[in-house]
Parts: structure tokens; sequence; C-alpha cells
């Protein structure tokens, strides 16, 4: 779980090495970039927030960005199970 896009490099580099150690981990590499994608939106939006003086933690993007990580771990989890 992230609380801003600046947090999403660690992060990402974690389960980059995570990915790379499973077999197969090729849709698990399209997930990472789709994240990626997801956070450069989050990003803006943050952007955007913080000229309007609003709260970045209430965004919708940080919503979609925090479940679809949740997901890429499940199936990180899954990847090493069967592994």
């Amino acid at each position: 779980m992230i609380q801003f896009s600046l947090d999403w490099q660690e992060r990402r580099t974690t389960l980059g090495v995570q990915i790379r150690s499973l077999p197969y981990n090729r849709e698990l590499l399209l997930m990472l970039t789709n994240i990626d994608k997801l956070v450069d939106k989050l990003s803006k939006a943050e952007v955007d927030a913080r000229r309007r003086h609003r709260s970045v933690e209430t965004l919708p993007e940080l919503a979609a960005v925090n479940g679809a990580i949740d997901t890429l771990e499940q199936w990180i989890i899954m990847g090493k199970l069967l592994a």
C-alpha cells in the first residue's frame, strides 16, 4: 500500500525483484507496467489536488493503485506457491 505516488518507486523495485524470481512472469510484468500507468495518473491527480488545496489521500486514483498492488501481490504469492 502506498500513500503517495513517490512511494511507488521503492515498492516497484521490490515487486520487480519478486516477479523476476518466478519462472512464468510475463503477465505479472505486464501488470507491473499497467500499475506504472496508474501511478502516472495518480501523480497528475496529486499535483492537481495540491494546487486546489485538497486532500491527496482521498483521491480515487490512490485507491485504484493500491487495489492493483494488492492484486499483483496476490498473484506473486500464487506464482511462488506454484513454482
